[in-house]
């Protein structure tokens, strides 16, 4: 790996909201159990890059795959979640992505409250 690779690795890792470790451990205990046995070898690998690729939205990303899993509808975000990083947020830096006044940070918000409602997921009302 290049000085300028291992330079922009530490800078995505900078901006993660849970650690490398944690991520792992999340997606482990609670995405891969979810998934059909045939599934989990091909979706590991997957998983673990799409969220690597949401470092600043990476709690985000886990959480729409949880729901996902659990619904039966994991190929079906995964490839949402991949369509929107490459066509939407791709360029945009980490922590741009977690700034809501900011055009990539906003993208990114819509984009999981969208995922978020096709999951069924509702807003819990404070009392």
């Amino acid at each position: 790996m290049s000085e300028y690779e291992e330079n922009v690795k530490l800078n995505r890792e900078r901006h993660a909201l849970v650690e490398k470790d944690k991520r792992e451990e999340f997606i482990d205990k609670l995405i891969m159990p979810a998934l059909p046995d045939y599934k989990k070898a091909f979706a590991r690998p997957r998983v673990s890059d799409i969220v690597d690729k949401f470092i600043g939205r990476d709690m985000d990303t886990l959480s729409v795959l949880q729901y996902a899993a659990e619904n039966k509808r994991f190929d079906e975000f995964m490839d949402k979640l991949e369509e929107h990083y490459y066509n939407n947020i791709r360029c945009v830096a980490p922590e741009a992505r977690m700034v809501l006044e900011w055009p990539g940070g906003k993208r990114a918000e819509y984009f999981f409250i969208e995922c978020y409602v096709h999951l069924g997921i509702k807003p819990q009302k404070k009392k």
